[in-house]
C-alpha cells in the first residue's frame, strides 16, 4: 500500500510537533519560575502563604553531609571519584 507525499508531509509534522511541545512547554515553565523567584520574602507570601529562612548557624547547628562507609566487599562495584 502506497501512500502519497502529503500524508508522509503531515506525518512528519506530528512527529516533529511531539518533539517539539515538550521543548516548549518546558522552557516556557522555567521562564515562569525564573519570574517567580525573583521576587523575594512577598512573593513567597503572596504566592505559598509562608516562606523559609536559613537559621541554622544562629542556632548553633553546623552540619556537614558526610557519605557513609558500606560494607567492604562493595568497595570494588562501588566506587565514586568526585575528584573534579
Amino acid at each position: 500500500m502506497k501512500r502519497g507525499p502529503i500524508a508522509r508531509i503531515i506525518l512528519y509534522l506530528f512527529f516533529a510537533g511531539l518533539i517539539a511541545v515538550p521543548l516548549f512547554l518546558s522552557r516556557k515553565s522555567s521562564q515562569r519560575e525564573a519570574a517567580a523567584a525573583g521576587g523575594g520574602e512577598n512573593a513567597a507570601l503572596n504566592r505559598y502563604g509562608f516562606y523559609l529562612t536559613e537559621d541554622s548557624k544562629e542556632a548553633g547547628v553546623h552540619f556537614v553531609h558526610q557519605a557513609p562507609v558500606l560494607d567492604p566487599q562493595l568497595a570494588p562495584i562501588i566506587r565514586f571519584d568526585c575528584r573534579l
